[in-house]
């Protein structure tokens, strides 16, 4: 039996034509805090008040409440979100992320969302198997513990239990979210983002590109003969 195949993934950056500027020519990362993308009075798909959530159990889930040795069963409730104090992890880099081993030959149409909550420029990673290996290598020098992976999206009426950094729900799941999730504590006490340089990164990641007709839809097409 065969080993299953290697996802491979296409990785794109939406963002302000500058701070994409300082990404490809500088390698600027910027990660902001967890803190940051639970903003509940913004009116933006950035924001998720969920974001880390560490537990949650929808309404049509709970049979039972135990409080201090109490227990009842809840009325009214839509569902209950627990937030630990402590985090594993504090900040987060995030990337789009399209799997070439799914995406034959199709146009892939970038929700106008993008745009509108994230940026009106894109970069493009067209070696995103360096780029990660080169940013990762730069945290492991740091001394930064982190996780890189798929956002998982799931049904919020239908979740239940222990959730984390790499679920959302699936009110995103247009974001196709790649995230590397860095522990920064120090930084996160102060409520302060996570910078790092990696350096030119011009020949990994093309860009920055302005939203025009020609790049709102791209176009994957295999190679001859692949599989």
């Amino acid at each position: 039996m065969s080993a299953p195949k290697e996802k491979k993934h296409l990785f794109f950056k939406f963002g302000k034509k500058e701070h994409l500027q300082s990404l490809v020519q500088e390698g600027c990362i910027f990660c902001n805090t967890i803190q940051f993308f639970q903003k509940t009075e913004q009116n933006s798909q950035r924001y998720d008040p969920d974001e880390a959530l560490d537990y949650y159990f929808p309404g049509n889930q709970i049979k039972s409440l135990s409080f201090q040795g109490e227990k009842f069963e809840p009325t009214g409730v839509k569902s209950i979100a627990i937030r630990l104090n402590e985090k594993q992890y504090t900040h987060i880099f995030s990337l789009t992320a399209i799997c070439l081993n799914t995406v034959k030959e199709s146009d892939f149409d970038f929700n106008e969302r993008f745009w509108k909550d994230f940026g009106d420029h894109i970069a493009v990673v067209v070696n995103s198997e360096k780029f990660i290996q080169h940013l990762l290598q730069k945290l492991k020098s740091e001394n930064l513990p982190y996780k890189a992976g798929l956002v998982e999206y799931v049904n919020a009426n239908e979740e239940a239990g222990e959730m984390g950094v790499f679920k959302k729900f699936s009110n995103f799941a247009w974001q196709k979210e790649f995230r590397i999730a860095i522990c920064a504590p120090n930084l996160s006490k102060k409520n302060k983002p996570l910078i790092l340089h990696l350096g030119d990164l011009s020949s990994v990641i093309k860009g920055p590109f302005p939203k025009i007709e020609e790049l709102f839809k791209i176009k994957i097409v295999p190679k001859k003969g692949a599989h």
